[in-house]
């Protein structure tokens, strides 16, 4: 019985070492941890302009404050829905707060032009979209 329990243990030492030996091969790019998205969903708000489509809403002071997002590296990608219902994006932020922080800065959202929904978002599956300016 001991020569087993000592071999057993041999046996687990031995894979527990052949991990960690592993472990040090992993690039360190993977081993980073990754960056967190959030999906922001907007919807007609108490001020939406009834009966206008989403690009006669007063959209300047949004527009820059997505463009300033996007030159700081928080917009990942956002536009209008094609029938004008609303729109959506993604940010990239450190935490469910910032993003928050992010949402809720928007003059858009400020000014109760629309509502938003947040939720972390995990990219499972890699893609490419072309985005076209307003």
């Amino acid at each position: 019985m001991t020569k087993r329990l000592a071999a057993g243990s041999a046996w687990l030492l031995l894979m527990v070492c052949m991990s960690m030996s592993a472990l040090a091969d992993v690039p360190e790019d993977l081993t980073e941890p990754a960056p967190a998205y959030f999906v922001f969903v907007y919807e007609p708000g108490p001020n939406w302009l009834e009966g206008k489509p989403i690009f006669e809403q007063p959209t300047e002071p949004h527009i820059q404050y997505m463009n300033a997002r996007r030159d700081d590296g928080t917009l990942v990608l956002g536009g209008p829905y094609k029938d004008s219902s609303g729109a959506m994006g993604i940010f990239q932020a450190g935490s469910l707060e910032q993003a928050t922080e992010l949402v809720e800065n928007d003059p858009w959202v400020r000014d109760g032009i629309v509502t938003y929904r947040l939720a972390p978002w995990h990219p499972s599956f890699p893609g490419q979209v072309e985005s076209r300016p307003w």
